[in-house]
């Protein structure tokens, strides 16, 4: 990344699905309304991937939380690698994750080969609940 370019400034803001390649390496954060985000297998992503209404579904590969984001205020979603409010989270064959995954409203499924470093929110979790709030409502801060 270029000319001060880096995971914790980087935003995709989407209004529909995504679909990122195999094999792809990506910094940034994903915020995709009102469809799914799927990641082909093999890839790096070091960022977070949000969706408003819709599934998230990862890998094999390897995702990991921005290091030193210090200005950005992520409020309740702030330790989430992978959360979506409305939907399912997946994860295909060996990946290795360092953050959060969550969902409101979905099923959690396919991380019992992986390394999760991070905590797994099914719904009807409290914390869940407060996070789907606060991604509804993202606002995010930069000195």
């Amino acid at each position: 990344m270029t000319n001060g370019a880096s995971a914790c400034n980087v935003f995709w803001v989407v209004e529909r699905a995504v679909s990122i390649s195999a094999s792809t390496v990506l910094k940034g954060t994903i915020i995709a309304n009102k469809g799914v985000v799927f990641m082909g297998a093999n890839g790096t992503f070091e960022g977070r991937l949000f969706a408003t209404t819709g599934a998230i579904s990862f890998g094999p590969g390897t995702a990991y939380m921005p290091l030193s984001c210090s200005y950005l205020d992520f409020g309740t979603s702030a330790t989430f690698v992978r959360f979506t409010s409305n939907g399912a989270v997946s994860n295909n064959a060996n990946s290795y994750l360092t953050g959060d995954i969550g969902t409101k409203l979905g099923d959690i499924s396919g991380f019992e080969y992986s390394s999760a470093n991070g905590s797994l929110f099914k719904p009807a979790s409290t914390t869940v609940a407060i996070t789907s709030k606060a991604l509804a409502t993202l606002s995010i801060y930069q000195n």
